[in-house]
């Protein structure tokens, strides 16, 4: 037998999981540093965001069909709603319902958190770069200026810290040999041969070995 429940309003608990969502977004914000990090939890929280989103919208589709089939009992005198409910909710349709999700308050708040985050990232990257970025070595893997520079221990040179640490997790245990071409150390180094306490000065660049014209594509 199925019972109908009295439609309550439910403007509380939105503002409750709303509430939710934001602290959940700036908690990330000051506790994640790593944007690579941010955005694989960001990923998590917008598939509950737009569960939740996706369950609101159904939820007041289903309240319009519980108004109706009163509506409906109290115009034909009918005693049994449960059986007006159950036929009225057979041609139910959520139309637009992409939409209806997409346009939510969940989901509307939450890219323009998220889009204020990634924002704040870009400028605190654009002010960490040194402003002589055109003098820079050029990453072997990105072929672009190193702006977060980790250092070879086993040959001295350089590469982009989130580069080389993509190329090292694909070859997984096993390491890699220094992407550099001509680099005279040919043996395999993981992760932790990196040092990453390290910054690229002048006197650096003009010593290292790095050649920018002969690095791989």
């Amino acid at each position: 037998m199925t019972i109908i429940y009295e439609a309550n309003s439910t403007d509380n608990a939105i503002q409750l999981i709303d509430d939710m969502f934001s602290k959940c977004i700036n908690t990330i914000a000051n506790n994640v540093k790593d944007p690579e990090e941010q955005n694989e939890y960001i990923k998590i929280l917008e598939k509950t965001v737009y569960h939740c989103a996706n369950l609101n919208v159904k939820h007041k589709h289903l309240e319009k069909v519980i108004q109706e089939s009163k509506a409906e009992c109290a115009e034909k005198g009918e005693i049994n709603i449960n059986q007006v409910f159950q036929e009225n909710s057979k041609s139910v349709k959520y139309e637009n319902n992409e939409m209806q999700v997409e346009n939510h308050q969940f989901v509307r708040k939450f890219k323009n958190k998220t889009a204020k985050l990634l924002q704040a990232n870009e400028e605190a990257a654009a002010a960490a770069a040194p402003t002589n970025t055109p003098n820079m070595p050029l990453d072997p893997i990105t072929q672009v200026p190193i702006v977060s520079p980790v250092k070879n221990k086993k040959c001295g040179h350089f590469y982009e810290k989130s580069s080389i640490k993509k190329m090292l997790a694909a070859a997984k245990r096993k390491g890699i040999r220094c992407p550099y071409v001509g680099c005279a150390t040919q043996n395999y180094f993981v992760y932790d041969d990196l040092d990453e306490n390290v910054s690229l000065s002048q006197e650096e660049l003009n010593n290292s070995e790095v050649s920018i014209d002969e690095t791989i594509e």
